[in-house]
């Protein structure tokens, strides 16, 4: 009777441990952040690529905002939901110079600041990582980067929590150049001549990256566990 007993209790505390292991470090699954509608602006002797036009005066106010399409939360291929109203994004990316006006890829090294999404009461708030790759063919650009360790607040929606590494990646296509100037120097030291000077572009975004949240049936394993060692000591109580 006690080896059966002692049997038991050991079936139980594995029960519970098992539960507790899984309940423990929360099932990774991919979390990607889809939107459309994204404005972006350039200009190449500032070297500033965002959602609003850069201002060239120091008393001028303008808020960098950009309103949204569309956004969408998926997770591991299923859609959680999707937003068509009250959501933006705010971007910045810093150091962007000489991009070849007829076609072909930098890197930058010194992003700059922010990436920011807001759906309601929702939000994402990162920072730039280095490098980041940008690649024009003389119609698109497409802006592959990540974020790494520079998640500066999160709020999102569907009980979901993202975490580093993210990556990011912005295409859009080119709708209006600016004027270009006779050949100077831009911010960068850099001669004008032979590289884009200034461009308006619109199309879609990307933020993705992992996402940890309990699973209920780990939750539910964890309960039969910890009530079966319970049960199993009350039962031993009473046979002593």
């Amino acid at each position: 009777m006690k080896r059966n007993v002692k049997l038991s209790i050991a079936l139980a505390c594995m029960i519970a441990l098992g539960g507790m292991t899984l309940a423990g470090p929360a099932s990774a699954s991919n979390l990607t952040i889809l939107f459309s509608g994204l404005d972006l602006y350039y200009d190449g002797q500032t070297g500033i690529l965002a959602t609003s036009p850069v201002i060239p005066t120091s008393n001028a106010t303008v808020s960098t905002m950009d309103e949204l399409v569309t956004m969408s939360f998926i997770k591991d291929g299923t859609n959680l939901g999707t937003f068509t109203s009250d959501i933006w994004a705010d971007i910045e990316l810093d150091g962007v110079f000489n991009i070849p006006a007829a076609g072909g890829m930098i890197t930058v090294n010194s992003p700059g600041p922010k990436v920011n999404l807001f759906a309601g009461n929702n939000f994402l708030n990162l920072n730039w990582d280095s490098p980041v790759e940008i690649a024009y063919d003389g119609q698109h650009m497409n802006v592959t980067g990540s974020a790494g360790g520079a998640i500066v607040g999160q709020s999102l929606p569907f009980g979901q929590t993202m975490v580093d590494p993210l990556r990011i990646s912005f295409s859009t296509q080119i709708l209006d150049m600016g004027p270009s100037p006779a050949p100077g120097l831009n911010a960068n030291g850099g001669n004008n001549d032979g590289y884009l000077y200034s461009f308006h572009s619109f199309g879609t975004g990307e933020v993705s990256g992992g996402t940890t949240v309990p699973e209920p049936a780990t939750l539910l394993t964890l309960g039969f566990g910890l009530l079966g060692g319970g049960f199993l000591g009350r039962r031993r109580k009473k046979k002593n």
